[in-house]
């Protein structure tokens, strides 16, 4: 019995299983023998002839909690968790210090839902055996399940304390990070995971998610296509190296990625709008309009909040259609320009948009202009702004793009024109450096003010701060020999920016509204766009389609902006030279 023991625990599982039944050939009911059997058989996945073995452990000494325990993991592993609970705890009224028996019981617990109960097994177990790492590391799953984060993490940590080569308490360390923003720390994690288990598929998978969340989208896409050769038909995978050679600029391959998910996991929204995402990138707009719809399904409330019937392109005459904002300024200013369109059709049109908005889109002159922090105006029929260029059948050739489409309050451009003329500099250029930290990719669009320091120190340049937001209080510490005159405190909302842009000779921007406002004015305005941009800046271009002013400056490789600043530095100065002469 001893070396069969031995040869199981050192992993020679079939010498094991051969001896194990060469002991029970001669005595039925060697209770070690059983149980022994029945956990190897458990380990290698063949949980039917488990449980008949320590079925018949059990049966030959129901005293032995350990035997109950063991039967009731096997218990657990089938699903039959009722019977599981139950035989744990037998094995606790036997032996009621079995720390064991207390772990067992809250996995058992756990599995079924019970998470209060379980929690309160974990800790009865880790009283008991305080350096058992594997409840440290099960107490941590169930306690984030429950939404205890800050809790779950300290478990994790304590779990990879006790004992450093637990990989799966690594990768859910790894994952808790990644979900707080510590992106470096959770590749750490991820990549210890993965050296204490190197076929660590989970493991890998959250590798590549923290390097993509990272700006590190090749490494990430070398990830996911590792994780695939071992789960090819995983659709996760396959949507997730999407995502990542979407963000390489490897569109063709993303889209066979997003499609390959589809076909596994059909209907299913997210790849669907991921697909959408890859081919608005690749100017393939009508597919792109089409699957962009999956968005709705990817929320709660289809409508948005809106009562009545959703327009889509039936007959307006004479009704009172509601247009409404969806997704940040940016993406409203953008599509606010089919407002008109719609109108034309014979509709009231009535725009529900953010109470910053609405001075600005008043001069569209629709209908009314309404905040959506008001009670909503009747309509008759409502759709989002974003869902009208698939209403209208855009491509590429037939995007509305006269400029401009918004204008600036004449009286607000005298006051703002007023204050310029105490700073009669050759050419005044608007500056914004940062978008909202709500957006998710935020920290690759926003390059800061610090990082606009080559734009300093051009002769006849005077820069104007636009930017508002957690970002505006940068314009009190310009980069050295940045002349930078900062004004936004009086900017009350977009109709005050526009009336500052119409003053000025060139807007200079990351990809924030601003540039939006700028484009849509027809003032001469220059993006600072990520090695990964938005969708409806497409890939491999200096213009862009929906804005005739418009002049765009890319990222050579990510997380690259000085190449991008120098570059429009040097455009700068070019363009400050042949204003003086």
């Amino acid at each position: 019995m001893e070396v069969a023991v031995r040869l199981h625990q050192s992993g020679n599982l079939q010498q094991a299983e051969s001896i194990y039944r060469q002991i029970l050939a001669v005595q039925a009911d060697h209770a070690d023998a059983l149980q022994f059997l029945g956990m190897l058989l458990h380990q290698l996945g063949r949980t039917a002839d488990a449980w008949e073995f320590v079925n018949r452990a059990v049966a030959a000494s129901p005293s032995n909690p350990r035997f109950l325990c063991n039967a009731a993991a096997v218990l657990r592993s089938t699903g039959r968790l009722d019977e599981a609970i139950s035989y744990c705890h037998r094995a606790i009224e036997l032996s009621p210090q079995y720390a064991e028996a207390h772990g067992n019981l809250a996995d058992a617990l756990a599995a079924a839902g019970r998470l209060d109960e379980a929690v309160a097994s974990y800790h009865r177990a880790i009283e008991l055996r305080p350096n058992w790492a594997q409840m440290h590391h099960h107490l941590g799953v169930v306690l984030k399940a429950r939404g205890e984060f800050d809790k779950a993490e300290a478990c994790y940590r304590q779990a990879v304390a006790v004992e450093p080569n637990l990989a799966e308490a690594w990768n859910d360390l790894g994952t808790r990070l990644r979900e707080r923003g510590r992106f470096d720390d959770a590749i750490s994690c991820c990549r210890r995971a993965l050296s204490c288990r190197q076929d660590f598929s989970d493991a890998l998978n959250n590798l590549g998610a923290a390097l993509l969340d990272n700006g590190d989208p090749h490494e990430a896409a070398g990830c996911f296509r590792r994780v695939l050769a071992a789960k090819p038909n995983d659709p996760q995978i396959h949507h997730n190296l999407a995502s990542a050679l979407r963000e390489t600029g490897e569109l063709p391959a993303a889209a066979a990625a997003a499609r390959a998910a589809l076909k596994l996991r059909p209907g299913w929204e997210e790849a669907r709008f991921n697909l959408a995402s890859i081919q608005l990138l690749s100017g393939d707009l009508i597919a792109g309009w089409r699957d962009c719809e999956a968005r709705w399904e990817r929320r709660a409330a289809r409508k948005d909040g809106c009562d009545g019937p959703p327009w889509d392109d039936s007959e307006l005459a004479g009704r009172r259609i509601l247009l409404r904002a969806e997704h940040g300024f940016g993406d409203n200013i953008q599509f606010i320009r089919y407002a008109p369109l719609v109108a034309a059709k014979g509709a009231q049109v009535v725009i529900l948009c953010h109470p910053s908005l609405c001075r600005l889109f008043a001069c569209l002159g629709m209908k009314e202009v309404a905040g959506n922090d008001q009670a909503l105006p009747p309509f008759d029929a409502h759709c989002s702004v974003m869902s009208l260029p698939r209403i209208f059948g855009t491509t590429l050739e037939t995007i509305p793009a006269n400029v401009p489409y918004l204008k600036a309050d004449p009286n607000l451009i005298d006051r703002w024109r007023g204050k310029l003329a105490s700073h009669p500099v050759g050419l005044k250029v608007g500056l914004a450096w940062a978008g909202s930290p709500e957006f998710r990719e935020d920290r690759f669009r926003s390059p800061h003010l610090p990082a606009m320091a080559p734009l300093g120190g051009i002769a006849e340049v005077q820069f104007y701060s636009l930017q508002k937001g957690y970002a505006a209080a940068e314009a009190r510490q310009p980069p050295a020999g940045f002349d930078l005159i900062d004004w936004t405190d009086e900017i009350e909302d977009f109709a005050d920016t526009a009336a500052l842009v119409e003053n000025l000779d060139l807007v200079i921007s990351s990809d924030t509204a601003v540039v939006h406002l700028a484009g849509a004015m027809g003032k001469p305005v220059w993006v600072l766009l990520p090695f990964a941009p938005g969708v409806f800046w497409m890939l491999g271009r200096s213009d862009s389609p929906w804005y005739p002013t418009m002049r765009l400056f890319r990222q050579p490789q990510p997380k690259d902006w000085q190449s991008v600043i120098v570059q429009v530095a040097e455009e700068l100065r070019k363009l400050a030279v042949r204003r003086l002469g």
